[in-house]
């Protein structure tokens, strides 16, 4: 089965496969280095190549296009390096190789595999295959191997193959060859039955337009080499191709545009610069499109259209930022405009930026990309722009691997921290009658909707730069017959949640997933995932029943076959490194000790109480320690406490997701006024706020979010023996505290209720507290959210100004009376029956009616019971307080 040319990297390749066979001007050469019977050999391959006794081609000359047998302009060389004994042997070892390996595949049909270049008698050889005449603007592929075919005696007679002199290259090897370095890789060739091949894709050379494939035997285990390797025997070469890729332009012209220009150095004398927003000093908000080469009109026309929400409008920013190479931003972008700068957001959600492109030619197709980076570190991550195509007649979905494809018209990526270099795409777009597409940039549209978990609700970037061509009629679309639209843990991503599932989503193309052949391995170790098959895509998903170590690398592994004909087999393999949970400088440990049984908890909520002193009383709220302390302290309440209950509580049965005017600010959307507080003009002073609460937690970490303006404090246990947490601030460039969020966590070895007490200080008048819980798997849930993800949390007792009694019951005919004194009348009640006091024997008893005498007191009437003796108790909600 034949390995796809992407083995282990995602997106810095991604941009050299997009075009199919039928692109201009691509060709593949084979060379037969020890061509014994040329009878056997298809026509228009060469033998070049050298060593004693050889009678091929010669040792140099012109590579020919197989198909067609025309000259490519493209010469090779051999020249060996000579160490002692013998030179190099041309010899006629008959070989084969399995069919279904890479070497059959590549070659077989094609070149006769039977025999090899030898080595000479010492370490120190070798043999350079001068590649010359290639065109600095293409992409090549390289692939070679050798087979002495000597069986398990010869089989430590190893080649050593590497890439020299190229500007770039990706490997891509046969899965099971030993890998070196990204430019070098070994395997037997003394006996290579198994078909294994050395291959580079995206070679780029440089502008001398030559690279070198050099082959020598083993370079030892000490310097990464394959363990039990032969000191000098290895062979010199086979077999080999040169394919010249399909044209990275493939267009007729492209016109790329940068919406904000921090240095006009860095960006083409033919780059427009069309934008919008505040601060905006470009060129205007709509124009006509250059040809990036030539400076010529094209005829197309833009323009930028906001629709806008609340609080301000689109920002012009220019904040710093850089293409990291050999990401697709940086292949696509690099050479014509800068990443520094970017349009920005709307204060809430639902707004969005139009670019709409017209005077299209609907008889042609065009290729979009675009992306922004605000480079704004960790705590801008969850900034996640949602791009997507409108008013076409059809496209290619094409965007970067590892960007979050919601559908095959929309992406979404962080854009707040864009590192990785995402890129939205799409190709083979045909515009409608009217010539006109749209690409609309916002926010996240959300998990419900398909989004990026964690998105924040309406921060993300509208837009930086981007590229508009017209194809020269080729189509570019995938070569994968399978694409990878998600893979979690990112790539290389640091500081990853502990309890975190390892999920790969892949996209069936022209063909789809063979589940049977689906292998995944963490840290090489096969694991069991489960496999979801739905429509167009195959979900793999495997959470880690334990964490992993504290800080360490997880290295994952996935092989799986398409169901094709043959069958192509596909390997993506990336690593991802888990926070440093135990560092108790960071997070905190908590005792089992601590657990309180869930049967304790009485009713779902969170105790808060405020404090808004007069500025007559002369006491200051400006840390959470004032706020403590002010409880103890004699002065004028200005909150509103009409709906705290007598030991001043309000009774907060939502959520923890606070703004002093409503206003949005946090990772969420639908702020609540903070209680007691009308606005952050009444009562106008500053004020304090306290909640309690216990939250139900099971083993394993848990990363809290707490988005604020300035100061707080979060704390775990009782009395003198709480803790307080350990907080981090999510590193941010260019950015003022209250624009990231805060995070503090913990370790929880026993499931159970734990007591949390967060303090907050809100020293002006308007202010804002959110308080999130960063799950596993990214998505982010408010504590006490009403669904099943979420952190449940409960109203501890000591915030009940009176323990529930049954005051009297009395028998009427055929109902009992209860009269019951409760905190809460409004609260859940439960009425159990009991005939022995037994633990197990409390049973619900049947309830007639309920009436509510007054705020503290109910009146429950009860069926009569037929047991001559019966025992009741009264619950709130599901505890056991009677």
């Amino acid at each position: 089965m034949n390995l796809p040319n992407l083995p282990l990297v995602f997106t810095i390749a991604l941009i050299f496969f997009l075009t199919n066979g039928n692109a201009a001007a691509q060709w593949t050469a084979y060379n037969d280095c020890a061509d014994i019977d040329p009878g056997l050999t298809a026509e228009n391959i060469t033998s070049y190549g050298l060593g004693r006794g050889y009678q091929g081609d010669g040792g140099a000359g012109e590579l020919l296009d197989f198909e067609t047998g025309a000259p490519t302009d493209v010469e090779i060389e051999f020249v060996e390096t000579f160490s002692t004994g013998n030179t190099v042997n041309w010899a006629g070892d008959f070989s084969s190789v399995d069919e279904a390996s890479d070497a059959a595949i590549t070659f077989s049909e094609k070149v006769d595999l039977t025999g090899n270049m030898s080595y000479n008698d010492a370490p120190g050889w070798h043999v350079d295959l001068i590649i010359t005449g290639l065109n600095p603007e293409r992409s090549y592929t390289f692939e070679g191997t050798a087979n002495r075919g000597g069986g398990a005696s010869y089989a430590d007679r190893v080649t050593n193959w590497s890439i020299l002199e190229a500007d770039s290259a990706v490997y891509a090897s046969t899965l099971g060859a030993h890998k070196v370095s990204d430019v070098s890789v070994e395997f037997s060739t003394g006996e290579n039955t198994v078909g294994y091949v050395a291959r580079w894709t995206g070679i780029q050379p440089g502008q001398d337009g030559k690279v070198i494939i050099r082959t020598t035997h083993g370079v030892g285990e000490e310097a990464g080499g394959m363990p039990g390797a032969h000191a000098y025997k290895g062979y010199a070469g086979g077999a080999f191709i040169v394919r010249e890729e399909p044209s990275t332009r493939g267009f007729v012209w492209r016109a790329f545009n940068d919406s904000v220009i921090t240095d006009v150095g860095l960006v083409s004398e033919n780059a427009t610069n069309f934008g919008l927003g505040r601060g905006f000093d470009g060129t205007g908000e709509g124009g006509e499109l250059l040809e990036i080469d030539s400076g010529n009109t094209t005829g197309v026309t833009v323009e930028f259209v906001e629709n806008f929400s609340a609080g301000n409008t689109i920002n012009t920013a220019r904040d710093f930022s850089e293409f990291n190479p050999e990401t697709d931003a940086a292949m696509i972008f690099g050479e014509h405009v800068e990443a520094s700068g970017n349009l920005s957001y709307n204060d809430a959600p639902g707004w969005y930026l139009d670019l709409i492109i017209s005077n299209l030619d609907p008889e042609k197709t065009y290729s979009f990309a675009g992306t922004v980076n605000r480079a704004g570190g960790a705590s801008y991550a969850d900034r996640v722009t949602n791009w997507s195509l409108r008013d076409a007649k059809a496209s290619v979905y094409a965007s970067s691997t590892g960007a979050h494809k919601v559908n095959d018209t929309s992406v979404e990526f962080s854009t707040g921290e864009n590192g990785a270099g995402y890129v939205a795409r799409w190709t083979d777009i045909q515009p409608g009658d009217d010539g006109k597409i749209t690409i609309r940039t916002s926010h996240g549209v959300g998990e419900a909707n398909g989004g990026l978990p964690g998105a924040h609700a309406y921060k993300g970037y509208g837009g930086g730069v981007f590229m508009l061509g017209e194809q020269s009629g080729a189509s570019i679309v995938p070569a994968d017959s399978i694409g990878v639209s998600r893979l979690a843990p990112a790539p290389d991503l640091q500081n990853v949640h502990p309890n975190a599932p390892v999920e790969i989503i892949l996209e069936h193309r022209s063909a789809a997933v063979d589940p049977s052949t689906i292998l995944l391995s963490l840290n090489e170790v096969n694991v069991a995932p489960e496999v979801i098959i739905s429509g167009d895509e195959t979900i793999i998903r495997f959470t880690p029943p334990t964490m992993p170590t504290s800080n360490s690398t997880t290295n994952v592994a996935l092989k799986f076959s398409d169901n094709s004909e043959p069958a192509i087999d596909y390997v993506r393999e990336w690593s991802f490194q888990v926070t440093d949970y135990i560092d108790q400088n960071l997070y905190a440990t908590i005792p089992t000790s601590w657990a309180m049984p869930i049967g304790g908890a009485r009713q779902r909520g969170m105790a808060v109480r405020v404090a808004a002193p007069s500025l007559d009383d002369n006491v200051f709220l400006e840390t959470p320690e004032d706020v403590e302390a002010i409880w103890a302290e004699t002065f004028e309440n200005l909150a509103d406490l009409t709906e705290a209950n007598t030991l001043g509580y309000f009774i907060e049965t939502g959520t923890i997701n606070y703004q002093t005017d409503l206003e949005p600010r946090g990772n969420k959307a639908g702020e609540s006024s903070f209680p007691g507080i009308q606005s952050s003009f009444e009562p106008g002073v500053p004020f304090g706020l306290e909640i309690d609460t216990l939250l139900l937690l099971d083993p394993g970490f848990h990363l809290f979010n707490f988005t604020v303006p300035g100061d707080f404090e979060c704390f775990i246990g009782f009395g003198s023996d709480k803790i307080k947490l350990p907080r981090t601030y999510a590193e941010c460039t260019n950015c003022g505290g209250e624009d990231g969020p805060w995070f503090t966590g913990v370790v929880i070895e026993e499931r159970g209720l734990y007591p949390f007490r967060v303090v907050y200080p809100n020293p002006g008048s308007s202010g804002s507290l959110e308080w999130l819980e960063v799950a596993p798997d990214s998505r982010r849930h408010l504590i006490n959210a009403p669904n099943e993800d979420s952190i449940p949390a409960f109203l501890p007792s000591s915030i009940f100004p009176v323990g529930l009694r049954v005051l009297s019951i009395e028998r009427d005919d055929s109902l009992l009376n209860l009269m019951v004194e409760t905190p809460d009348s409004s609260l859940t009640h439960i009425v159990e029956m009991s005939t022995s006091l037994k633990p197990n024997s409390w049973k619900p008893a049947l309830l007639e009616d309920t009436e509510q005498i007054s705020a503290k007191v109910l009146r429950i009437e009860l069926e009569m019971p037929n047991q001559p003796t019966a025992f009741f108790r009264v619950l709130i909600g599901m505890g056991n307080d009677e």
